[in-house]
């Protein structure tokens, strides 16, 4: 039985050539393009690997969901941005249902309500089958990273006391964590 997400095409090989010039005839390891003889068994392509297949099951998933994605976008970040926009709707159509005066599942608030309810479902679940969390924390510990270094590398260019400095330190990291609550 065949499916769209086969990790290995059928009557794929391994591509590399070998000593006497002709290719090697081994199949790839999943997801990747080499054997485990020629590479694919090494820890960088098992990584490289793992990628790929994650993104190809994204993107089958967003397929099945009907979202658009443009040519070159990481479904990885396609599906976050997606997954809290739809968070974003979630919550105002809620505060739109709340005003409803009977709740009625005719009513045409009611049921976008509805629909954006088994929408949020649905892209939970991908997002849960994914590694869109960890991807997401990743993301998130590199950016924190980044601004820590720049805040560090501007104090460092200015002149000022080791009391003010760390002053200035206390209010950056108190603006960082009032803008992630938000």
């Amino acid at each position: 039985m065949a499916h769209d997400d086969n990790p290995r095409p059928h009557g794929a090989t391994c591509g590399a050539r070998t000593r006497n010039g002709g290719r090697c005839g081994h199949p790839p390891m999943a997801g990747q393009r080499r054997c485990r003889h020629h590479g694919g068994s090494s820890p960088q392509a098992k990584q490289a690997a793992r990628r790929r297949l994650e993104r190809e099951r994204v993107s089958a998933a967003i397929r099945r969901l009907g979202i658009p994605v443009e040519g070159g976008a990481d479904p990885l970040e396609v599906m976050a941005r997606v997954l809290n926009s739809a968070a974003r709707d979630l919550e105002t159509l809620r505060d739109a249902v709340a005003e409803v005066e009977v709740y009625d599942p005719d009513h045409p608030v009611v049921s976008m309500y509805l629909e954006a309810v088994d929408r949020a479902g649905k892209l939970a679940k991908v997002a849960a089958d994914t590694s869109l969390a960890e991807r997401m924390a990743s993301i998130s510990e590199q950016n924190i990273r980044t601004v820590a270094d720049a805040v560090r590398r501007a104090l460092d260019s200015v002149e000022m006391d080791m009391a003010t400095r760390q002053r200035v330190l206390n209010a950056v990291a108190r603006e960082l964590r009032s803008a992630n609550a938000a």
